[in-house]
């Protein structure tokens, strides 16, 4: 294998893998936000939370850090940048999953591919969609969660890291 050259032929494809290595890296934003919060220091620390993260969902991982940062710091527990923050991360998640757990079946043509979701629903019983999806809608989708990514990285920074750096000198 190693011998062979891989390469994306499709370019939808090709943005798929770039949604889900995106996404990963997104959810590593989190995992360390979680591990900031709580004050992790030592190495044998780190490995614990990142015992309990790692077999964490990313939806478990938003809430854990929404309640975590709510305890962290009470005066920012409203925040509606931190809201802003949370329901972004829960739209791209869904945005991704949308992707991620649909089937794609073989092209007529490089420009579009179908994108075939079911789901059977207590509520709604089987319901299929069924869309032409274009390699642009798929880079839309990378670019909000890059967006969110550096916007999460930001908040970490600005609210989390800076004010436990402050609070530790004192």
């Amino acid at each position: 294998m190693a011998d062979v050259a891989l390469k994306c032929s499709h370019p939808i494809i090709h943005a798929v893998g770039e949604i889900a290595v995106a996404f990963g890296n997104l959810e590593l934003f989190v995992s360390l936000a979680i591990w900031q919060l709580l004050g992790i220091g030592d190495k044998t620390a780190v490995q614990l939370a990142h015992a309990i993260t790692a077999e964490m969902s990313f939806d478990r991982k938003v809430h854990a850090f929404a309640s975590m940062y709510k305890i962290r710091f009470p005066p920012d527990a409203n925040s509606s940048e931190l809201k802003q923050l949370i329901a972004r991360l829960f739209e791209v998640q869904d945005r991704r999953n949308q992707v991620l757990h649909s089937n794609w079946p073989e092209p007529d043509d490089e420009a579009e591919r179908l994108r075939v979701k079911s789901s059977a629903k207590a509520k709604h019983g089987l319901v299929t969609n069924v869309s032409a999806e274009t390699a642009d809608n798929m880079f839309e989708i990378v670019k909000a969660i890059h967006d969110v990514g550096q916007d999460f990285a930001t908040f970490a920074l600005e609210n989390i890291q800076k004010k436990l750096t402050t609070s530790s000198s004192n």
